[in-house]
């Protein structure tokens, strides 16, 4: 297959940068090699029956390439669709699926480093997926959601927690400017993962999850909880169920303590 050259320059780019990314720079150089060669298949060939069955509309190669390795706007706000996976009771060979898995690939090894592109993708619905995912029965997948889930939550992208948080009635010393509407809905976002099983599915990492994942998730636990506590409670005052502190009464030691 001739691949167009803006494209083909446009993918290297991705990969040259997912490779130094994060994610990615510590693994060892065999296996960069072998994802390189997957990821460049991919592109050469990318889920575009998939990716018509999911929006609803004819799409083409090129198209489909830069909506899943280069992303723009637009596009970052089609990813929760992306990779929601199909329907429950699906065919195990269900042509979403692979789109699925590639989309989160991408997302995991890349676009999670592109805070524009994570704005889009929390602003169009992207954490609730994310937290239905959070307990994925393929632990690989599950292990990227949740690594992706705590990139987003990491402070020194993003001020989650506001100097001067709404509930509390004690002004900091240094309060912050005024946030702009976007800031305040991506907050807004996080906290509506109250209404999602992001908490129970979270919890049920506690055991059974992949290596390292009740680490994971705990850590993943605490953030959401000390960023509900500390913008939307009076005081900053919140009480746990009974029920969570008995299930973090008996949380296993991490086996991965940082």
């Amino acid at each position: 297959m001739v691949l167009d050259d803006d494209a083909q320059s446009r993918f290297d780019t991705f990969l040259a940068e997912s490779l130094a990314g994060e994610t990615l720079n510590q693994v060892p150089p065999d296996l960069q090699t072998q994802l390189s060669k997957g990821l460049r298949q991919k592109f050469a060939s990318p889920p575009c029956e998939a990716v018509e069955i999911v929006l609803g509309r004819r799409v083409t190669l090129l198209e489909v390439q830069k909506m899943l390795f280069y992303p723009g706007p637009e596009d970052a706000k089609l990813y929760p669709s992306l990779i929601c996976g199909p329907p429950p009771g699906a065919p195990a060979l269900h042509p979403v699926l692979k789109l699925q898995r590639l989309a989160i690939v991408t997302l995991y090894t890349h676009h999670t480093n592109q805070w524009s592109f994570l704005e889009n993708f929390i602003l169009a619905g992207g954490l609730n997926v994310l937290a239905d995912l959070c307990l994925h029965e393929d632990l690989h997948l599950r292990s990227q959601v949740v690594e992706i889930f705590i990139a987003i939550t990491d402070e020194d992208r993003f001020q989650w927690h506001q100097a001067t948080p709404a509930g509390s009635q004690h002004p900091v010393q240094h309060p912050m400017p005024p946030h702009a509407e976007k800031e305040t809905m991506l907050r807004r976002a996080m906290f509506n993962l109250l209404r999602t099983k992001l908490v129970t599915n979270l919890l049920a990492n506690r055991e059974g999850s992949y290596p390292r994942g009740s680490w994971d998730c705990l850590r993943a636990f605490a953030f959401f909880v000390s960023f509900v506590r500390h913008e939307f409670c009076q005081n900053q005052w919140l009480v746990l169920a009974p029920e969570v502190l008995a299930i973090l009464k008996d949380w296993p030691a991490s086996e991965h303590p940082e």
